[in-house]
């Protein structure tokens, strides 16, 4: 083989890993991508807040890594609890979680979720994507701003 004609091939592959290994998190979930999980992944809905619509609040997900629900806001942070420990967010996901979907893997869960931020409109509300471990380590976090004009290399998990 000649190593001179091989390389931009070898320069796409490793483009193309490069490319997938930057996937966000919103699209990973999308496409059951996440790694190191060896269960089928569960899905269930839940609300939190039932201000903006006609169904009752769910409280809190049981999930394999415990039972995951929101603290009421202090400050600009979003607290999650797990088992009733606090999860804080980035100050950025801070606002009034509405509803959305945990996706549990099996030791790891994702929840995928309508955000009401101070620069957010009750009509585009922020999605949020967490990716949670075990003892409620947070392993990744992912946003769409609800002022983003596209969702650019976002995947939208919650309508």
């Amino acid at each position: 083989m000649n190593l001179r004609r091989s390389r931009p091939l070898v320069g796409l592959l490793i483009c193309a890993f490069g490319a997938q290994a930057s996937e966000s998190l919103s699209c990973r979930v999308h496409g059951n991508q996440i790694k190191g999980t060896g269960k089928t992944p569960v899905a269930v809905e839940f609300i939190w807040s039932a201000a903006h619509g006609t169904d009752e609040a769910t409280g809190s997900i049981k999930t394999s890594i415990g039972q995951i629900d929101q603290r009421d806001n202090v400050g600009s942070v979003t607290i999650l609890t797990l088992n009733g420990k606090a999860i804080p967010l980035p100050a950025s996901f801070a606002g009034s979680v509405r509803f959305g979907r945990a996706i549990d893997y099996g030791g790891k869960v994702a929840l995928a979720f309508l955000t009401e931020r101070a620069d957010d409109s009750s009509a585009s509300p922020s999605q949020a994507v967490v990716l949670l471990g075990q003892g409620g380590a947070v392993l990744e976090t992912d946003l769409l701003p609800g002022t983003a004009t596209s969702p650019g290399d976002h995947c939208v998990l919650v309508q």
